[in-house]
């Protein structure tokens, strides 16, 4: 009872095979992640046959006898992506049963959505900073090279310099305040 107990209030998905990798159980969470009624019995089959590479993390986990990670996408109607911890058991038991393999699943459709956020952030954030630098490097190479000859070119040629370095400050302000409010959010989800 404790463990059905600790295994149903789990938010992450646990999976135990026997030796030839059909289900012995399966938690709430579980359940919940590959979309099967609670007490239908058919879903090991259904599980097991949705992905090839799961079917083969399956197979190696057990041929090797090492812990295998994966991460699956759209096994489940909402195409959620899930990260699965296939991993081997071996003289372990559950109800009588000798158990096989042990699988963990963890949904991490926000983690992805959001690595590819930071991804794409990233990218601009890079093409951003590259503009401005570029610019400065332009100028400060014409005006060393003695092409800008006159002083009034050379003043704006300086005035140039200084707004696009006043931009990359506004960019760099601007990135120090999104990694603010970054650490306040985790600090808040980390509290709740």
């Amino acid at each position: 009872d404790k463990v059905s107990l600790i295994l149903d209030c789990m938010d992450e998905g646990l999976i135990l095979l026997d030796e030839e990798g059909k289900v012995l159980a399966i938690n709430r969470a579980a359940r919940t992640l590959f979309g099967f009624p609670e007490g239908e019995q058919e879903d090991g089959a259904l599980l097991l046959t949705r992905s090839r590479r799961l079917r083969e993390a399956i197979h190696d986990c057990q041929e090797k006898h090492s812990s295998i990670m994966l991460d699956v996408d759209a096994l489940t109607e909402d195409a959620r992506s899930l990260r699965l911890f296939v991993s081997p058991v071996s003289g372990r038991q559950y109800e009588g049963q000798p158990v096989g393999t042990s699988i963990l699943v963890s949904d991490v459709t926000e983690l992805k959505k959001a690595e590819g956020i930071r991804s794409e952030f990233t990218a601009n954030v890079s093409h951003e900073l590259k503009t401005p630098l570029t610019s400065i490097k332009g100028f400060t190479d014409m005006l060393s090279s003695g092409m800008v000859t006159s002083p009034a070119d050379q003043k704006r040629f300086i005035t140039m310099i200084g707004v696009e370095v006043d931009r990359l400050i506004d960019l760099i302000n601007d990135i120090l305040k999104l990694s603010e409010l970054e650490d306040v959010t985790i600090a808040q989800s980390e509290d709740r």
